[in-house]
């Protein structure tokens, strides 16, 4: 099962939540699955061309070169892509995919 079908799945589940009071409390069932699918739709790689992420905002990059593909940390600005190097730059790149960054661990 994908990521995609399990947020499919959850929403189907989620949906028995309402009206469900009527016989028992099921609230943090229910919230469990909001954050649940939350997590499912946030942390995915999305497609570079249908889904652009916000303007200037640090991402999670998967560049297509010359040699493969790899993963890379950058952004997206003015329409093009940008993958940071080792000295702090950017130089354009070939990304096919990308994410967020997840949130920071909880202590």
């Amino acid at each position: 099962m994908t990521k995609s079908e399990a947020v499919i799945w959850l929403e189907k589940i989620k949906g028995y939540c309402q009206g469900a009071e009527y016989w028992a409390d099921f609230s943090k069932e229910c919230e469990a699955l909001d954050i649940a699918i939350s997590a499912l739709q946030s942390n995915r790689w999305r497609d570079a061309k249908k889904e652009p992420p916000p303007e200037a905002e640090d991402i999670i990059l998967t560049v297509a070169d010359g040699f493969g593909r790899h993963t890379a940390y950058g952004e997206y600005e003015g329409g093009k892509w940008y993958e940071y190097d080792e000295d702090g730059g950017m130089e354009e790149a070939n990304v096919t995919q990308w994410m967020p960054f997840p949130d920071p661990a909880e202590e």
